[in-house]
């Protein structure tokens, strides 16, 4: 396990996700140019350090060990990518709390984004200037068969950081990433229930899936424009919503890249 080395005019990027997340990786790569970025994973490999965001010690020793590294130091942006799938399963008010409280990991992968979120806020390693881009799923517009609960966490976490009015939070949202284990496991669950995955994007998400490319290219956007994107979900680009235009609420925008400029959707 190592710490990066920064001297005080080097600002910190702190992405959080698994050692196998791609959006993660693209989203490193976009601001690996300016920002040194300090990568978590459940796994120790290399420079990552070690961060279990659904064990409280594991988030303790962080910021313990933040603090010893980088006194007076605070974290420029946080990328937050720990979430996990949740199929044929079912969420309610009268089994939520049970859920958390056994440690079920399906469950806290989402709500621990909140209690990282906090923990960080109030030993001030981010503030009101931290730029919070918290990764989401247009499924919170319009959730899918089987993914229900997926959807109600996501868009559960997000309301809750975007409610926090001394917090610069963007929810970026994305549909399926092409090439990914996200979408591997996804064509498996359809394939599970006799629904070929082909006709599937082609009935629900014609030709408007992001890459990887993508990803890393708004993350940029979304840094460059901080104030456009305060308070806002960030939809990848029109395409991805056009279809669900019923279900966007008027704080969700996109970027045109022909007036390279923030637009709200309509």
């Amino acid at each position: 396990m190592q710490w990066l080395s920064v001297n005080n005019n080097q600002e910190l990027w702190l992405v959080v996700g698994s050692e196998t997340s791609t959006i993660g990786q693209a989203a490193e790569t976009a601001l690996l140019k300016n920002f040194n970025v300090i990568k978590t994973s459940k796994n120790e490999n290399g420079e990552r350090v070690y961060l279990d965001i659904c064990n409280l010690e594991s988030i303790q020793w962080f910021i313990k060990n933040f603090i010893k590294k980088y006194p007076w130091k605070k974290i420029k942006v946080l990328f937050l990518n720990a979430g996990s799938m949740i199929a044929g399963d079912t969420i309610s008010r009268w089994n939520f709390f049970k859920r958390v409280n056994d440690g079920e990991m399906n469950i806290n992968t989402h709500v621990y984004n909140i209690v990282l979120v906090e923990s960080l806020q109030r030993e001030g390693i981010i503030d009101k200037n931290t730029k919070i881009i918290y990764n989401s799923s247009v499924q919170i517009f319009s959730p899918k068969e089987w993914f229900e609960d997926y959807a109600k966490l996501k868009n559960m976490v997000s309301t809750i950081l975007l409610e926090d009015k001394d917090l610069d939070v963007s929810v970026l949202i994305l549909s399926l990433v092409k090439w990914t284990h996200m979408t591997k496991e996804f064509e498996k669950n359809l394939r599970e229930r006799d629904i070929n995955i082909d006709e599937y994007i082609k009935d629900t998400m014609p030709e408007w899936q992001p890459s990887l490319d993508q990803v890393e290219y708004i993350t940029e956007k979304i840094i460059e424009h901080k104030q456009e994107t305060k308070g806002k979900f960030i939809c990848l680009d029109w395409g991805i919503t056009r279809n669900l235009s019923k279900d966007i609420s008027k704080d969700c925008i996109y970027f045109d890249k022909k007036s390279d400029s923030f637009k709200e959707i309509k």
